[in-house]
């Protein structure tokens, strides 16, 4: 017997650690949104969608691993998330995106993505912690400042097919000394790496 459930709220307290039930297809928008109790969420294989802001604003979640089964990811999902440091993505993940995990101060290391096309807008904008994003290898499109503000990304090795990379997509990424840009690039936006000191002169 399968189920195919949507998880609509949850109305939980004082739980460090949740484990979302087998059979569960869809987390709805703003389920978890602002439980900052939350320490760790277990999330199922044949989970396949989570929904816009469905955890924004889960200050004590400090890591996330996505499950393989996972297809869409909601704008915001993760916003917020002031205590996040690892997130893994998923192979069947094809966009990261607007926002899904701005301002999530304390990630540092973001692995996985290889089925990855897109990084939306300001998907990781403000990650200030963030030195290691493996979706940076093989993502082809990377929205408008999708990286902004994520001044301990240290280098940058684009895909071959890269495509795109928006308006101040990496602006004032400080940290910044290296990178390497595909020849055959379709748009480059003039300011996508404004006030990256470390790649100037």
């Amino acid at each position: 017997m399968s189920f195919n459930l949507t998880l609509n709220s949850y109305d939980g307290r004082d739980a460090a650690r949740v484990v979302v039930p087998i059979g569960v297809r869809d987390i709805a928008a703003g389920a978890f949104a602002k439980h900052a109790e939350i320490e760790s969420i277990e999330l199922p294989e044949g989970l396949e969608a989570i929904g816009d802001e469905a955890f924004r604003g889960c200050l004590g979640l400090h890591e996330v691993m996505l499950p393989s089964t996972l297809r869409s990811l909601g704008r915001r999902a993760f916003r917020n998330c002031a205590a996040l440091e690892r997130v893994v993505v998923p192979a069947g993940l094809e966009v990261v995106p607007e926002g899904a995990f701005s301002q999530c101060a304390r990630l540092r290391e973001v692995v996985g993505g290889a089925g990855l096309y897109g990084i939306g807008e300001e998907a990781f904008a403000g990650c200030k912690a963030l030195a290691v994003c493996e979706p940076l290898e093989h993502a082809l499109d990377i929205g408008d400042r999708a990286f902004s503000w994520c001044v301990s990304l240290p280098a940058l090795d684009f895909p071959r097919e890269m495509v795109y990379i928006g308006h101040a997509a990496f602006r004032h990424c400080t940290a910044l000394s290296a990178l390497s840009l595909p020849e055959k690039i379709t748009y480059l936006a003039d300011d996508a790496f404004l006030g990256c000191a470390g790649l100037e002169g």
